[in-house]
């Protein structure tokens, strides 16, 4: 699967869905530094792409770096202030 998605970003470099899909890749196979590289470049590419905010977040909380990812989630939350998810899980870290 990291095969296809590194074609596919040689095809289309600036593609936010392809970087998310590497992450996720990554994600699944615990290699956590490369997960957060390719979230934070789906994000870079766009900014609004709250699924890859709230797996950074998700991904910064498991390691430990509450500060970070209570800072996702509030970006989520001022891009969609209805976010059910980043809310609740916001709520949570809060009492971190």
């Amino acid at each position: 699967a990291v095969d296809a998605f590194q074609e596919a970003l040689k095809i289309s470099p600036g593609s936010a869905d392809n970087h998310f899909g590497l992450a996720l890749v990554y994600q699944s196979a615990a290699a956590d530094e490369e997960a957060e590289r390719e979230l934070l470049k789906a994000i870079e590419m766009d900014p609004m792409f709250l699924e890859a905010r709230l797996h950074l977040a998700m991904l910064h909380a498991d390691q430990g770096h509450f500060d970070k990812a209570r800072g996702q989630l509030r970006k989520i939350l001022e891009i969609d202030p209805a976010n059910q998810v980043a809310r609740e899980t916001l709520a949570i870290l809060e009492r971190q």
